[in-house]
């Protein structure tokens, strides 16, 4: 028993913490972006109330598009 779980102790819970942390990276990138999506999707709604064309669009800047 104290094999197995030193096993445990040195195998499975490292791995299961450098998992946690890889998702937790992801979920960070991701919501980053989603973040963008929804400032640029203000930003053109706002443009839009005005009747202002877009000047990242006028000048062909579609880098998050």
């Amino acid at each position: 028993i104290l094999h197995d779980l030193g096993t445990y102790l040195t195998k499975a819970i490292p791995d299961t913490k450098l998992t946690i942390k890889k998702y937790a990276d992801c979920k960070f990138e991701y919501l980053s972006y989603c973040l963008k999506v929804k400032e640029l999707d203000d930003e053109d709604y706002s443009y839009a109330v005005m009747g202002e064309p877009l000047y990242r669009v006028e000048t062909g800047n579609y880098e998050y598009r």
